[in-house]
């Protein structure tokens, strides 16, 4: 009986020291061997935790990704997903925040978010995209509102795509709003996001946004504090202010009647950017309303649900 107890113990602690071996082991591995996947959760031997929100994203939505990192580990520099790169912003000591965004066209099924770590090279965990089914719509224009031939208006069509392609690549890593998005007009939905349009039957990109319904002049707020990126004129956004609300998150108000804010304006959340109308290429009033991210159209309903996870401290998501 004695005996079988002793060899008891000792296996016991043949098994512990492999167990400590193995540790030691991983510890000594470098950070990029030391992934671990946990569903949405990476650690990198206690270096490195990533939280996502949502967990499995559809395409056409946006992804708070939440990073907390120990003294030893490499502050992370950006993010990247479908080869595009995401700016990444210090919120606290080794508390990192990062907004995602999902192309409508993005491919389904696993894919890998790589976070760059400097020198350290670039981790990559696993995130799966589903399908967003947003249906379709036919709408019937002027010829001239959907496939301009005049000249003025190709100039103009041109200069627009300059300018905005400017705008959307001046954003900041930081955060410029201190309270979660909220809807910029209380009204019922016109045309939902992602949307497929075919325009006079002449398919077009998906719908970038929500038509909120409302009477001319009504006044319009920002969703969200920010400074103000553009208030101006394009062809087919009519009256538009832009809202860069950092992290290359912007809000799109389109098709005002008019323009209350100026270029450069920082702005709080609620403060009238302009009134309501029906300029540019539309059927009637109402206001179109987007966010962009990164270059990238995502459903802003549920932005607004997303948003508040950038104000909160890692790991309280």
């Amino acid at each position: 009986m004695v005996e079988e107890k002793i060899r008891y113990f000792v296996d016991l602690l043949f098994l512990l020291l492999i167990l400590i071996v193995m540790l030691v082991s991983l510890r000594s591995l470098p950070l990029w061997a030391q992934t671990i996947n946990l569903e949405n959760t990476v650690s990198q031997a206690d270096n490195l935790a990533v939280s996502l929100f949502p967990k499995r994203p559809l395409q056409g939505q946006a992804v708070i990704v939440s990073i907390r990192c120990r003294q030893t580990s490499p502050a992370p520099r950006q993010l990247i997903l479908l080869g595009e790169k995401f700016k990444i912003v210090g919120v606290d000591e080794g508390e990192y925040k990062a907004v995602c965004a999902i192309p409508l066209n993005a491919p389904l099924g696993p894919q890998q978010l790589g976070i760059d770590l400097a020198d350290a090279g670039v981790v990559e965990i696993s995130l799966t995209i589903g399908a967003g089914n947003y249906g379709e719509e036919h709408l019937h224009l002027p010829a001239e509102m959907v496939n301009p031939t005049n000249v003025v208006h190709l100039r103009q069509i041109k200069n627009d795509r300059i300018r905005l392609r400017q705008i959307y690549g001046s954003s900041k890593a930081v955060i410029r709003f201190s309270q979660p998005f909220i809807w910029p007009l209380k009204s019922t939905i016109i045309t939902p996001f992602g949307r497929r349009r075919f325009l006079n039957e002449t398919p077009k990109s998906p719908h970038g946004g929500i038509d909120l319904r409302g009477k001319t002049g009504t006044p319009v707020p920002a969703a969200a504090g920010g400074k103000v990126a553009f208030s101006g004129k394009l062809y087919y956004s009519g009256n538009a202010v832009i809202i860069d609300h950092g992290l290359d998150i912007f809000s799109l108000y389109l098709h005002l009647n008019t323009l209350l804010v100026a270029e450069g304006d920082q702005v709080n959340q609620g403060q009238i950017l302009g009134t309501l109308g029906s300029t540019g290429r539309v059927t009637g009033p109402h206001l179109h309303w987007g966010i962009k991210i990164n270059g990238i159209f995502v459903d802003p309903l549920e932005f607004i649900k997303e948003s508040r996870l950038l104000l909160q401290p890692a790991g309280e998501e």
